[in-house]
Protein backbone atom coordinates (compact mmCIF):
# COMPACT_ATOMS: atom_id res chain seq x y z
CA UNK A 1 0.00 0.00 0.00
CA UNK A 2 1.15 3.35 -0.61
CA UNK A 3 -0.22 6.05 1.90
CA UNK A 4 -0.25 9.68 1.90
CA UNK A 5 -2.33 11.47 5.14
CA UNK A 6 -5.67 9.26 5.34
CA UNK A 7 -5.60 8.20 1.63
CA UNK A 8 -4.05 5.60 0.42
CA UNK A 9 -3.62 3.19 -2.96
CA UNK A 10 -2.55 0.17 -4.12
CA UNK A 11 0.46 0.00 -5.53
CA UNK A 12 2.01 -3.18 -7.83
CA UNK A 13 5.51 -3.84 -9.25
CA UNK A 14 6.52 -6.05 -11.98
CA UNK A 15 9.55 -8.02 -12.25
CA UNK A 16 10.34 -10.29 -15.75
CA UNK A 17 13.56 -11.70 -14.55
CA UNK A 18 12.37 -13.97 -11.39
CA UNK A 19 12.97 -10.91 -8.98
CA UNK A 20 16.92 -9.47 -9.94
CA UNK A 21 15.10 -6.73 -10.96
CA UNK A 22 11.92 -4.75 -10.71
CA UNK A 23 10.31 -2.17 -12.77
CA UNK A 24 8.68 0.49 -10.94
CA UNK A 25 5.34 0.26 -8.81
CA UNK A 26 2.15 1.99 -10.07
CA UNK A 27 -1.28 2.79 -8.78
CA UNK A 28 -3.89 -0.04 -9.63
CA UNK A 29 -6.57 2.92 -8.19
CA UNK A 30 -7.42 5.67 -10.80
CA UNK A 31 -7.08 7.56 -7.51
CA UNK A 32 -6.09 7.70 -4.04
CA UNK A 33 -8.73 6.72 -1.53
CA UNK A 34 -9.85 6.84 1.88
CA UNK A 35 -8.57 4.50 4.33
CA UNK A 36 -10.72 1.66 6.30
CA UNK A 37 -12.36 3.32 9.38
CA UNK A 38 -11.98 1.38 12.58
CA UNK A 39 -14.37 -1.26 12.47
CA UNK A 40 -16.87 -1.42 15.60
CA UNK A 41 -16.09 -5.24 17.17
CA UNK A 42 -12.41 -4.99 15.81
CA UNK A 43 -9.54 -4.75 17.46
CA UNK A 44 -7.17 -4.38 14.55
CA UNK A 45 -7.00 -3.29 10.81
CA UNK A 46 -5.98 -4.66 7.57
CA UNK A 47 -4.84 -2.49 4.48
CA UNK A 48 -3.02 -4.87 2.59
CA UNK A 49 -4.13 -6.31 -0.58
CA UNK A 50 -4.47 -9.77 -1.31
CA UNK A 51 -3.22 -11.04 -4.99
CA UNK A 52 -3.47 -14.72 -6.99
CA UNK A 53 -2.31 -15.84 -10.38
CA UNK A 54 -4.78 -18.28 -12.18
CA UNK A 55 -2.73 -20.99 -12.53
CA UNK A 56 -5.02 -23.74 -14.04
CA UNK A 57 -5.38 -24.66 -17.92
CA UNK A 58 -8.50 -22.69 -18.29
CA UNK A 59 -8.76 -19.94 -20.82
CA UNK A 60 -7.78 -17.19 -17.90
CA UNK A 61 -4.25 -19.17 -16.87
CA UNK A 62 -1.64 -16.48 -15.97
CA UNK A 63 -4.46 -13.77 -15.22
CA UNK A 64 -3.70 -12.18 -12.24
CA UNK A 65 -6.16 -10.74 -9.37
CA UNK A 66 -5.55 -8.27 -6.84
CA UNK A 67 -8.15 -7.08 -3.83
CA UNK A 68 -8.67 -4.77 -1.29
CA UNK A 69 -10.55 -2.47 0.56
CA UNK A 70 -11.18 0.62 -0.91
CA UNK A 71 -13.49 3.46 1.34
CA UNK A 72 -13.43 6.28 -1.26
CA UNK A 73 -17.29 5.78 -0.65
CA UNK A 74 -16.95 6.59 3.29
CA UNK A 75 -19.25 3.47 4.33
CA UNK A 76 -16.61 1.60 6.36
CA UNK A 77 -15.13 -0.04 3.24
CA UNK A 78 -16.07 -1.64 -0.06
CA UNK A 79 -14.03 -4.96 -1.75
CA UNK A 80 -12.38 -3.65 -4.80
CA UNK A 81 -11.26 -6.77 -7.55
CA UNK A 82 -8.78 -5.89 -10.32
CA UNK A 83 -7.26 -7.90 -13.01
CA UNK A 84 -4.39 -8.03 -15.24
CA UNK A 85 -4.55 -10.51 -18.42
CA UNK A 86 -0.90 -9.16 -20.04
CA UNK A 87 1.37 -10.66 -17.46
CA UNK A 88 0.98 -7.40 -15.00
CA UNK A 89 1.33 -4.73 -17.33
CA UNK A 90 -1.88 -3.36 -17.10
CA UNK A 91 -4.82 -3.75 -14.61
CA UNK A 92 -8.83 -3.30 -15.34
CA UNK A 93 -10.95 -0.91 -13.52
CA UNK A 94 -11.65 -1.32 -10.16
CA UNK A 95 -15.05 -3.48 -9.78
CA UNK A 96 -16.75 -3.12 -6.64
CA UNK A 97 -17.50 -7.23 -5.12
CA UNK A 98 -20.04 -6.56 -2.42
CA UNK A 99 -23.51 -6.16 -2.06
CA UNK A 100 -24.43 -2.66 -1.73
CA UNK A 101 -21.09 -0.38 -2.53
CA UNK A 102 -21.33 3.12 -1.06
CA UNK A 103 -24.55 2.39 0.94
CA UNK A 104 -23.96 -0.63 3.68
CA UNK A 105 -21.26 -1.04 6.11
CA UNK A 106 -17.62 -2.11 6.39
CA UNK A 107 -16.09 -5.20 4.61
CA UNK A 108 -12.51 -5.73 5.24
CA UNK A 109 -9.96 -8.49 5.19
CA UNK A 110 -10.56 -9.84 1.29
CA UNK A 111 -8.73 -12.66 0.12
CA UNK A 112 -8.45 -13.79 -3.58
CA UNK A 113 -7.75 -17.45 -4.49
CA UNK A 114 -8.00 -19.42 -7.66
CA UNK A 115 -9.03 -23.09 -8.33
CA UNK A 116 -6.23 -24.67 -10.13
CA UNK A 117 -8.33 -26.88 -11.98
CA UNK A 118 -11.60 -24.82 -13.07
CA UNK A 119 -9.86 -21.33 -12.79
CA UNK A 120 -12.99 -20.33 -10.63
CA UNK A 121 -12.25 -16.85 -8.95
CA UNK A 122 -12.73 -16.61 -5.38
CA UNK A 123 -12.86 -13.81 -3.03
CA UNK A 124 -13.92 -14.12 0.70
CA UNK A 125 -14.10 -11.59 3.48
CA UNK A 126 -15.57 -10.13 6.55
CA UNK A 127 -19.02 -7.83 6.08
CA UNK A 128 -21.10 -6.00 8.45
CA UNK A 129 -23.78 -4.91 5.74
CA UNK A 130 -25.85 -7.91 7.45
CA UNK A 131 -26.85 -5.13 10.06
CA UNK A 132 -27.56 -1.32 10.13
CA UNK A 133 -25.38 -0.92 13.48
CA UNK A 134 -23.24 -3.04 15.73
CA UNK A 135 -20.50 -5.51 15.66
CA UNK A 136 -22.51 -8.29 14.06
CA UNK A 137 -20.65 -9.10 11.12
CA UNK A 138 -20.09 -12.98 8.65
CA UNK A 139 -17.52 -13.98 6.38
CA UNK A 140 -18.81 -13.75 2.70
CA UNK A 141 -17.66 -15.15 -0.15
CA UNK A 142 -18.17 -14.37 -4.02
CA UNK A 143 -16.88 -16.44 -7.28
CA UNK A 144 -16.11 -15.43 -10.86
CA UNK A 145 -16.24 -18.24 -13.41
CA UNK A 146 -15.07 -16.34 -16.36
CA UNK A 147 -12.38 -13.96 -15.04
CA UNK A 148 -14.00 -11.99 -13.10
CA UNK A 149 -16.07 -10.41 -15.39
CA UNK A 150 -19.01 -11.28 -13.88
CA UNK A 151 -19.47 -12.36 -9.89
CA UNK A 152 -21.88 -14.25 -7.90
CA UNK A 153 -23.89 -12.45 -5.45
CA UNK A 154 -22.29 -12.58 -2.18
CA UNK A 155 -23.18 -15.26 -0.10
CA UNK A 156 -22.42 -16.48 3.65
CA UNK A 157 -19.58 -18.38 4.37
CA UNK A 158 -21.49 -20.34 7.53
CA UNK A 159 -25.42 -20.17 8.84
CA UNK A 160 -24.95 -17.58 11.30
CA UNK A 161 -23.32 -14.18 11.77
CA UNK A 162 -21.04 -13.75 14.56
CA UNK A 163 -20.20 -10.84 16.87
CA UNK A 164 -16.76 -9.33 15.88
CA UNK A 165 -16.07 -8.43 19.31
CA UNK A 166 -16.72 -11.35 21.14
CA UNK A 167 -13.54 -13.40 21.92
Amino acid sequence: RIFAGNLGNTGYARSTDNGASWAPAVNLAPANFFLMDQVLGNDRINTSPSLAVDLSTGPYAGSIYVVYANNSNHDGEDIVFQRSTDGGSSFSAPVRLDSRPGSDRAQWFPWVTVDKDTGRVYVHYLDQGIASSGDLSEATTVFSDDGGTTWSRPMPVTDRPFKAGWG
